[in-house]
């Protein structure tokens, strides 16, 4: 059922321009290109503030926004982490959808609660000799 949810709601809000984390939900983009670059990898699934809100973090390839800001002398394309945000974890209801695009190598370090609705993701990415840590505010409701 969730697989569902996610479909219909990455079919209606999938699109944006490059930037670093932005609010998806009311943008559209091409679900053919995000699903062909997702990861072989099991989504994080995170439930915060005593089960009111439900995440799910999907990572994937983000080949468009690679271009000049690729490591140079490789031909690796950045990634990029899909956000859905859900009020009950059940795919009938709305949601909120979120990217943060534009980053190296990356792997989420924490996911924090602040004052409800509001979360942090905190996520570290670069190059073995230089990696950066960075904190994104999302807004659940």
């Amino acid at each position: 059922m969730r697989k569902l949810f996610l479909i219909a709601v990455l079919g209606a809000v999938l699109g944006c321009n490059a930037q670093q984390k932005y609010d998806l939900s009311n943008s559209e983009m091409k679900m053919n290109y995000i699903f062909s670059r997702m990861y072989n990898e099991k989504p994080l699934h995170k439930d915060l503030f005593s089960k009111s809100l439900f995440l799910a973090v999907y990572k994937f390839s983000d080949s468009k926004i690679s271009k000049g800001k690729a490591i140079s002398g490789t031909d690796e394309s950045l990634d990029s982490f899909l956000i859905s945000v859900s009020p009950d974890g059940d795919g009938y209801s709305g949601s909120k959808l979120y990217k943060i695009e534009g980053v190296y190598n990356p792997k989420i370090i924490e996911i924090k609660e602040g004052k409800y609705p509001l979360f942090t993701i905190t996520v570290a990415h670069g190059t073995v000799g230089d990696r950066k840590t960075e904190s994104f505010q999302f807004k659940g409701e």
